[in-house]
């Protein structure tokens, strides 16, 4: 049995199961962090700055 597709309906279908799966996606990773997601991320590197920089005044 051939199943017979119309290629516009075939890229309709697919963009929307992209623009889907990236939204998803997208949820999934930010919904634990909040708006200010990017916090813990500049808090890490800032310490990790200025835990370098002691080790370098010590010496």
């Amino acid at each position: 049995m051939t199943r017979l597709v119309v290629p516009r309906s075939d890229r309709i279908v697919r963009r929307t199961v992209m623009v889907g799966a990236v939204t998803a996606a997208y949820f999934l990773l930010t919904a634990d962090y909040g708006p200010n997601y990017p916090n813990p991320v500049r808090k890490a590197m800032e310490s990790s700055t200025l835990f370098s920089q002691t080790e370098i005044r010590q010496e």
